[in-house]
């Protein structure tokens, strides 16, 4: 099983429950991160450490990546966090101390993308690695879009940077299955073999659908039968898979001290009162 997280947005409390609760499966063997490690809150160096020493692969996301190429194309509130960011983590001076240049170094050389068989993993999507979002309404108003981005991979493909969980389904319709259910702790989806689709893991540090809890992915090839699955793509019974083979992608939420990080990005000059509000209302 490969545990997927993305967005963790330099939230400390929010990382630490959710590997917490990766541990707390004994069946995970990979973690895989798409991303925006840092930006938003308030630690961004600790977020690194853990992702550095926690993860199997760590791909760049478009904050990551703002940290070096500026981010002139962010809003006001954004950019202000990037610059906060930047001073804290940027190396300065002839000793700058091994750590500082160990984590600089580390989040510039991310890379953007990673395969195994048939998956793949992206920050924001297939077609733009590190940019481009993909929206659930997009498979209403954005038909060519969808079709060009699933022409640019097979099988699953796992992306974040929306910060909404959930599935687009495979052509032609490319319908998005929301995950959201805060009265729920999980939501699972079997994806049949042969079938493309394109998983948003949502966003572990910066929920924006609704639901302050964290969230991320797992995914696992199928067994015969599991009878806990929520929705087939396949638009079989979700409770019988019938031997067929493929995947099924579970959605986990997982509560966190949202308060106390509030109060961590409010004491910190710099970021905006705006970026602890948002983490209260999961927007």
């Amino acid at each position: 099983m490969i545990a997927i997280i993305s967005d963790i947005h330099s939230n400390r409390e929010a990382l630490d429950a959710v590997f917490a609760h990766i541990d707390a499966q004994s069946s995970v063997r990979e973690v895989v991160c798409l991303g925006d490690v840092i930006g938003y809150g308030a630690e961004p160096e600790y977020c690194v450490d853990v992702v550095r020493s926690r993860c199997d692969v760590v791909l760049m996301g478009n904050h990551d990546q703002a940290l070096f190429q500026g981010a002139g194309d962010f809003n006001v509130i954004a950019r202000g966090a990037i610059a906060f960011t930047v001073a804290r983590l940027k190396p300065r001076g002839f000793f700058p101390g091994a750590d500082k240049r160990a984590r600089w170094r580390f989040l510039r050389d991310l890379p953007t993308t990673h395969k195994r068989g048939d998956l793949s993993f992206f920050h924001a999507s297939p077609r733009d690695h590190v940019r481009e979002y993909v929206l659930g309404s997009d498979s209403l108003v954005h038909r060519e879009k969808m079709e060009a981005i699933f022409a640019c991979f097979e099988g699953l493909s796992f992306i974040g940077h929306t910060h909404q969980p959930g599935i687009h389904g495979p052509a032609p319709g490319y319908r998005f299955h929301a995950t959201t259910d805060p009265a729920r702790s999980t939501t699972s989806c079997f994806v049949p073999q042969g079938i493309s689709a394109l998983v948003n893991v949502g966003s572990v540090g910066q929920p924006r659908d609704g639901d302050p809890r964290s969230c991320y992915v797992t995914v696992a090839p199928a067994k015969e039968r599991t009878p806990d699955i929520d929705f087939d793509l396949g638009g079989a019974d979700p409770r019988n898979q019938g031997g067929r083979g493929g995947y099924v992608v579970r959605w986990h939420r997982v509560p966190y001290d949202v308060p106390r990080t509030m109060a961590k990005i409010r004491a910190q000059e710099g970021l905006h009162e705006v970026l602890a509000r948002r983490l209260e209302v999961g927007k």
